[in-house]
């Protein structure tokens, strides 16, 4: 249909073009005849002639005029049309642009109490941070000085079952002072840059002093520790105190969760410009479900499990974070009834 309209918009445009060449030639032929019998005096023939070409110029007009009352009928029509699409698209875009607005105001209402929510958890969160840090610092207190007590107790008593109970008395509090320093860095942990300076450190020297540290620990349940270098180990950019942190909760939870009996290998690996030290235990292991949520503050796994394995669940929340504030990342494999590995991967230096 488009292209028919066109084919004619063509021909009539033909039409007016010749008939305006047509119209310009018979006038200019009228004056030259005019011109030329005036000066012979033939004024009969002018006259005559004059007829002639005032009947062909009428019938020249006769021919235009449908042609322009079509052309002109055709652009009315057309100016219609268009302005009916005008007003059409005029509507639609008047209700488009009332939507919108209505659509804006209502993102602006939510923005608004999301932003009221936004600030009263923040208010609310570090409300809690200066609970847990005043109450944390509260118990780190009589809690150390307990076990100084305890502790020159220990050194006083030579043997016999107040021995006992005093050595049972300050594992109980070590592990509750390890439990209150875990809340108080947890505390602090948005305090904490992610960029910050870190120096140089061997990782060898620190995985050592933290076996020794747990040794006891994990003797205790008759648990072994292997520490294995498969090759020379370079040294990596991090916090030391935040590196011993991080190993000393790892392998603590991979002696909270072995069996009596088990084992515990402690290896560290120079792999693609990054050392990776892994804590792989014997123990009970975890299932898909527990194993996305195990880095989630506070998260406890099933009721029965945390009766024998008791904790506030802040170590792996801790420990991730810590990695990450060095560089670094933290990552875990599991299977139920076999045990579980983590493994910890700090960017190398040399």
């Amino acid at each position: 249909m488009v292209d028919n309209m066109s084919y004619l918009r063509g021909i009539n445009m033909k039409k007016i073009e010749g008939i305006s060449i047509a119209s310009f030639g018979y006038i200019y032929l009228l004056n030259y005849m005019v011109f030329e019998y005036f000066k012979s005096g033939s004024w009969s023939y002018i006259i005559k002639s004059l007829m002639d070409q005032t009947e062909v110029f009428f019938n020249l007009v006769i021919f235009i005029f449908p042609v322009v009352t079509s052309i002109l009928g055709y652009m009315y029509y057309r100016n219609s049309v268009l302005d009916e699409q005008l007003k059409k698209k005029y509507n639609e875009l008047k209700i488009t642009k009332e939507k919108q607005d209505k659509t804006y105001e209502e993102l602006q209402v939510t923005y608004n109490e999301l932003e009221k929510a936004y600030r009263e958890l923040k208010h609310v969160d570090g409300f809690k941070r200066n609970v847990i840090s005043n109450v944390s610092h509260e118990l780190k207190t009589p809690i150390t000085l307990a076990k100084g007590y305890i502790e020159f107790a220990l050194d006083k008593e030579g043997k016999g079952d107040v021995r006992e109970f005093l050595k049972t008395s300050r594992k109980a509090l070590i592990r509750l002072l390890e439990v209150v320093d875990n809340l108080v860095t947890v505390a602090e942990l948005n305090r904490l840059r992610s960029v910050r300076p870190l120096r140089q450190v061997e990782i060898k020297k620190i995985l050592e002093n933290c076996i020794e540290i747990k040794r006891q620990h994990a003797m205790d349940k008759d648990i072994s520790v292997h520490l294995i270098f498969n090759e020379p180990i370079p040294r990596v950019k991090a916090k030391k105190k935040e590196l011993h942190r991080i190993f000393s909760n790892l392998l603590d939870n991979s002696v909270k969760f072995n069996n009596h009996g088990g084992n515990i290998y402690v290896r560290v690996k120079n792999l693609k410009n990054n050392v990776v030290i892994e804590f792989e235990d014997t123990g009970i292991g975890m299932n898909k479900e527990v194993l996305n949520e195990i880095f989630t503050p506070f998260f406890q796994a099933e009721m029965d499990i945390t009766r024998h394995y008791p904790g506030v669940g802040m170590g792996l929340t801790l420990v991730k974070k810590l990695v990450e504030l060095n560089g670094g990342r933290l990552e875990v494999a599991s299977t139920p009834g076999k045990g579980t590995k983590f493994s910890v991967v700090i960017p190398a230096t040399d």
